[in-house]
């Protein structure tokens, strides 16, 4: 078997999101999103976008929230065609996706929810917060923490709040336990202390899992496997074993740049 020619990727990262196929990292310097498989080969380079926010993953659908051109795209049909599903909402800066939902916090602090059937947006909720709002659904609970070091949840349309100030820590990302090791956990990176903590919504207990991280930013988990978004490189993490990786990434010889500018069959 021929093996594919490879180039290491350079790249500034905001956020990263994983499903059972790929890993999707935005690169900040040159407003991209890169999609490698899990063992750091980039097939594709999503173009065309101004400020990369949040990327998701919906199944084998990526959406990506553009701060900037104040919009929302879905990367569909094998990363072959892009749609534009929102136009208009201030400045989205971060999403999560619920039983056909798609719900977007942007960087005033509102959640809107799209419908991604009749394509309706609505208010859903309104956020007293310093700080920008980091989202994930943890069963039916919708979880969010704020860049000062808050963690909430809503239930019955009312905010509840679950830690007033995680030891001064200053938020990156957020992800949840919703299969796997960590099970109905809340995993949180904070900036500040270069950490990884994980948050036990019965006992309401926090403690810290990864040391040592260098400006860790977004987080994502899929299954028994936690990746971090590093300035510059991923961090992996097996909740298994607690063993830690950093996984660099290589352009292959067939690297398909794909541009969102326009549909592509």
């Amino acid at each position: 078997m021929k093996k594919q020619k490879k180039n290491t990727a350079e790249f500034s990262s905001e956020t990263i999101a994983v499903n059972s196929r790929y890993i999707a990292i935005s690169d900040r310097s040159r407003s991209t999103v890169l999609l490698s498989d899990f063992n750091g080969n980039v097939k594709y380079i999503i173009a065309g976008f101004g400020t990369i926010a949040s990327l998701l993953f919906v199944n084998e659908d990526l959406y990506i929230s553009d701060i900037k051109e104040e919009r929302v795209i879905r990367i569909s049909d094998r990363f072959s065609k892009k749609s534009t599903i929102t136009d208009g909402i201030n400045r989205p800066f971060n999403m999560a996706f619920k039983d056909g939902i798609l719900y977007i916090a942007t960087a005033d602090n509102k959640i809107f929810s799209f419908n991604t059937q009749n394509r309706k947006t609505e208010l859903f909720a309104v956020v007293e917060s310093k700080g920008k709002i980091l989202m994930a659904f943890l069963s039916d609970d919708l979880y969010f923490a704020d860049t000062e070091g808050r963690l909430c949840h809503i239930e019955n349309e009312k905010i509840v709040i679950d830690t007033g100030d995680l030891k001064a820590g200053i938020f990156g990302g957020i992800a949840a336990g919703q299969g796997g090791c960590g099970a109905y956990r809340v995993f949180i990176t904070d900036m500040k202390k270069g950490e990884l903590k994980v948050f036990d919504p019965v006992s309401k207990d926090v403690r810290t899992i990864l040391q040592n991280l260098k400006n860790p930013r977004a987080i994502a988990k899929k299954e028994c496997d936690i990746y971090i978004a590093e300035e510059g490189t991923i961090v992996h993490l097996d909740l298994k074993s607690f063993e830690r990786e950093e996984l660099s990434l290589n352009y292959i010889e067939n690297c398909k740049i794909v541009e969102t500018e326009q549909e592509l069959l």
